[in-house]
């Protein structure tokens, strides 16, 4: 289930929403071809994914970097917690596996 942000104000609801649990937030370009494979590790842990384009949208990707301190990278998933990142990775480090195991340690 995947939720695109489009601006600001949702991105902020993101962040609020990771008080009560952790959040998935997936950073995409859709004219890279790495991140069809790790779209495909994403879309096997079948849960609530919350995707920017960053290609589209370049200044949220710019205000998740300031929020998060997370070096933006693209494809890039980030698991958040309180409003921080509690994981995160990108590229071939997207793995189904490694993202189930980071959202339990989340919990």
């Amino acid at each position: 289930m995947y939720t695109e942000i489009t601006d600001g104000e949702e991105l902020q609801g993101v962040f609020a929403l990771s008080d009560e649990q952790p959040v998935m937030l997936f950073l995409y370009d859709p004219f890279c071809p790495v991140n069809a494979r790790a779209m495909q590790q994403v879309d096997e842990l079948n849960q609530q994914v919350y995707v920017v384009d960053v290609a589209q949208r370049h200044s949220l990707g710019t205000e998740i970097q300031l929020a998060t301190g997370v070096q933006h990278e693209s494809p890039q998933l980030i698991i958040l917690r309180k409003g921080a990142p509690a994981w995160h990775a990108s590229h071939g480090r997207i793995t189904a596996p490694d993202v189930r195991s980071a959202l339990a340690q989340s919990a």
